[in-house]
């Protein structure tokens, strides 16, 4: 994620730091480039670029430890920055044509990310991946239950009634009373839609064809399908909310302005937001991932 950087040079506090501390706080906040990445631009150690940012964060007065402190600087640079946007630049006062237009620049800029996220998987016994759709696509459409089956109240006289000797797994489930309806159908009239199923069901696999479907025009053409494995966003060492991840992961396919562009692109509905694999995270992480799948749903 990454601010302008006359923005980031007239603030005050940037001219308390020094040389090494500017240039550290400029490429992480300035260019969006990881710890890793700005230890091997400024040609610099582990050690003096927690240096340099301890000095940066004192600066800031920014209190915490580890990577919070980075999460609190960034969060407090964006609202600084959103304060001193003039009016005209505001998300609410985007002309349609405008978003339109951008939902298809940033569509084409992460469309080679998305096919190499979402467009094979990987099955046992097969050596190489193999493709999700296009002409050599396994994907088989699937139906769901817009309702779980655990969800239902009936009474012992209507589970006997349907009971089948002949045709029984679990009692009660051996046929299915809900009627199942064509996946694609459910998304496209559900603003949020969360998917339930047993390991193995094809959860990810559904996920991952809604988010090929989508960047390959077949589906949803006017938004911006983002693919977030949970499992992975969990343990980013940044430990950034969901809105700066989608920034990040914007950025690196080359989005300029990233931030200002993904806050567009939410407000106004055009991003399709898959978050795969809530049941992968690990428990002290789950609280957390939880709180941000509502804040982003909201």
């Amino acid at each position: 994620m990454s601010l302008p950087k006359d923005f980031l040079t007239q603030l005050k506090q940037y001219s308390e730091l020094s040389n090494r501390e500017k240039a550290v706080f400029l490429e992480i906040f300035g260019n969006g480039k990881s710890r890793v990445q700005v230890a091997q631009v400024l040609n610099i150690s582990n050690s003096n670029l927690n240096s340099f940012l301890t000095g940066v964060y004192k600066k800031f007065s920014i209190c915490g430890s580890g990577p919070v402190k980075e999460s609190r600087l960034r969060e407090y640079l964006e609202k600084r920055y959103s304060q001193q946007k003039p009016s005209g630049s505001s998300t609410a006062d985007i002309a349609e044509d405008d978003i339109d237009a951008l939902v298809q620049e940033i569509r084409e800029k992460i469309k080679r990310s998305i096919k190499e996220k979402c467009g094979t998987m990987r099955v046992l016994d097969m050596d190489q991946p193999i493709e999700l759709t296009g002409e050599r696509g396994i994907y088989t459409n699937v139906n769901i239950l817009e309702k779980t089956t655990k969800r239902r109240r009936v009474k012992i006289g209507q589970l006997l009634q349907k009971f089948d000797r002949e045709d029984f797994d679990h009692f009660g489930l051996h046929e299915p009373s809900e009627k199942r309806v064509p996946g694609l159908k459910v998304v496209q009239h559900h603003n949020k839609l969360m998917v339930l199923g047993k390991p193995g069901a094809g959860k990810t696999t559904f996920l991952k064809y809604l988010a090929m479907h989508c960047i390959e025009g077949q589906f949803l053409t006017n938004r911006v399908p983002v693919f977030i494995i949970l499992k992975d966003f969990a343990q980013d060492p940044k430990q950034l909310d969901i809105l700066q991840y989608i920034t990040q992961q914007l950025f690196i396919c080359g989005i300029q302005n990233s931030s200002v562009k993904t806050e567009q692109l939410l407000r106004q509905g055009k991003v399709l937001v898959l978050l795969d694999g809530l049941d992968e995270v690990r428990e002290e992480d789950t609280k957390r991932i939880l709180w941000q799948t509502r804040n982003i749903s909201e």
